[in-house]
Parts: C-alpha cells; structure tokens; sequence
C-alpha cells in the first residue's frame, strides 16, 4: 500500500536585496526643475512572497534634502533647486530594505554632480570707474582698470572686456582679458571729459553681460600731469642675485612736485621673476634667475596718483641677465671607444671629444 505526500517548502528571509552595481552615477544640470526623475535604482531579491518586496529609502548625504526616492520604484527625484555655485556634488546612501523579519538590507551610492549652467551675468567691481589722462599722453598710455567677476565655472565664467559707447573718436581701447584701458592716440585738448561705457561678457550660451562707466578726465597743464622721469628703465644684474634685492627703482612724479603714487607691474606683462614695492617703485626679485632660461625680461609699470581723481602714468622696464659660473662642463656620452691599428704613428688624431657648457 502507498502513500502520496504533498510536501510544500516555506521560503524563509535567507537572502538580502542586491543593486547591480555598488555605485551608481548621474549628472544634472543646476537649472533642472523640481520634480525631475534623475534616475531609477533598482535592487532584486532572491526570496519570494513579502521576503522578496523591497522598499527604497536614501539613509545620507542627502544635503538640503534636494533629494527623494519612490520607495516602491527606485525613482530618484529631485525636490528643490540645485545651485553649482553652492555645491557641485552629492554622495547618496541609497538602502533597499526587504519585507521580511527580521528585514535585510542592501547597500549602494548614487553620486550626484551638479552641472555648471551659465545663469550668472558679469558684474563689475565699481558701477563707476575714474581716471585721468594727459592731454599730451602717448599713445598706449594706460588709464585705469576695470575688472568684473563672474560666478560660474570654466568658460560660462571666462570674462572678456569690450568699449560699448562714448568713443566714437576711437582715442580709447580696453585690453580684452586684463581690463586696462588705456589711449589709441594722443587725446589732445578738444574735450576736458569723456564718458565711456564698457561691458564684460562671458563665454557662455546664451552669453551674459554686464556693464559699468569710466569717466576721464583730461588735464591741459602740463606742470600737474604725472609722468616717469625714464623711459625706458634699464637694469643689468646677475643670474645669482638673491631673491628681495632689488634690480632698479623707477620713480612717477609731475614737474609741479613731488606726489603720492602707488605702483603695479601692468596686466599685460605675464608672469615675470619681479614684483614692485608698491610706494617705493623698487623693482624686487621674488624667485631665482636662470640665465641659461631667460636672459632678459621686459614688463610694463604703471603708477597710480591718489585723490578725488587720480592719474596714471606708464613705463617700459627691462632686465638684462648675466652669467655666472655656475655650470659645470658635461661631456656629451659618459664613455667613448675607439679601436686603432697597433703600427698607428705618434701624434696621429684618434678622435675628439665633445664638453659643452651652458
């Protein structure tokens, strides 16, 4: 006699919810809207029935609470608004707990990074800028500088300056990168004053701008117009010179007297060895010379009057290298052969050596 047995087997909470992946990636724009889905994180468990149903929950790093899950879908959404210029990523502990008791839980990371957008315009240091020229200045002589700020990142951040009004006789340009304005030509007596309009403007799609005014007046009387009393200033010294001494001392005055000045290495100069006291006029080293790398440098100071309205006045400096002793002689291989019949003659040439030095 026999017997059918029906034997049901019991799931038991024996595995735990697993993502496909330990980390997960996603990048969002800073303009992105509340609301969006970013992403959808899904995890599976091997168990069955209310063992296998998982809930979704974000455990940290969720700053400012920018961020929700569907606990049933795994949908990540963003809540609120997202600014790069506040913070440029996000490090989400996302968990996936199961039904079962006790629950297990699975472990992964969504890393957010916010995405620069160019939602921020130029804005200038000063809404009004001042300065002065002579009425018999030079050409290229600088006036002042203007300089703007722009909040975003990489090229939605990169500012280029440009003249938007006030001179239609084209006596004034504006250096694109540096801001310095400066005369494309003497200005002469016509006017006492201009009034220009300058605008920065960013390198972001849709470009944003800003705008500011430079207002210049120009001076008749020769007597009060500030000026260097060389040009060029010249100055020779040694690759070994050390660092502070100082390499030549340029003065700005006008042939009224003597006045308060504040000078600065021009913008346009680059990056050069040298610094100047900015109320003395020295020209100071600030790191070690190299001749055998640089053998002279040649830069642009400019000094700056005080007062109400204040002056500016330019000169050329440049700085001539020397050498010192302070290579040695390096053959150009570190050995040399040569073969030679044994009935080779006295004071035949066997070869030649070569010792460069720098």
């Amino acid at each position: 006699r026999s017997s059918r047995v029906a034997v049901t087997i019991v799931d038991v909470n024996n595995n735990a919810p697993a993502f496909a992946q330990s980390e997960y990636d996603v990048n969002v724009k800073e303009n992105t809207r509340s609301g969006a889905t970013l992403t959808t994180l899904m995890a599976t468990d091997d168990d069955a029935g209310s063992n296998a149903k998982v809930a979704y929950s974000i455990a940290s790093g969720n700053v400012g609470g920018k961020f929700k899950i569907d606990s049933s879908t795994g949908d990540v959404i963003l809540e609120g608004s997202l600014d790069f210029e506040t913070l440029t990523d996000y490090d989400l502990t996302v968990l996936a707990v199961d039904g079962g008791k006790p629950a297990q839980t699975g472990v992964t990371t969504l890393n957010v990074a916010v995405l620069d957008v160019n939602d921020n315009s130029p804005i200038f240091t000063q809404a009004v800028y001042v300065g002065s020229v002579s009425a018999f200045a030079p050409n290229g002589s600088v006036i002042a500088s203007v300089r703007a700020r722009d909040a975003d990142s990489g090229s939605n951040g990169r500012i280029s300056y440009s003249i938007a009004s006030g001179n239609s006789k084209g006596l004034f340009s504006v250096d694109s990168v540096s801001g310095e304005v400066s005369t494309t030509a003497v200005v002469g007596d016509l006017s006492s004053a201009y009034s220009i309009g300058i605008t920065a403007s960013d390198s972001g799609s849709p470009q944003n701008r800003g705008q500011c005014l430079l207002s210049i007046s120009v001076y008749k009387d020769n007597a009060n117009v500030l000026d260097f009393n060389l040009n060029p200033y010249t100055a020779v010294i040694a690759e070994n010179v050390s660092v502070n001494s100082t390499a030549v001392s340029v003065l700005a005055t006008t042939q009224s007297g003597p006045i308060a000045v504040s000078y600065s290495i021009s913008k346009s100069s680059g990056k050069i060895p040298f610094r100047v006291a900015p109320n003395s006029g020295r020209i100071i080293v600030r790191r070690p010379l190299d001749r055998e790398t640089i053998d002279s440098y040649s830069f642009v100071v400019v000094a700056t009057s005080g007062g109400q309205v204040s002056q500016t006045a330019q000169t050329n400096v440049k700085i001539t290298v020397t050498d010192v002793n302070d290579d040695e002689p390096t053959f150009s291989q570190p050995k040399y052969s040569l073969s030679i019949p044994e009935a080779t003659p006295p004071g035949t040439e066997l070869g030649a050596n070569y010792c460069p030095t720098t």
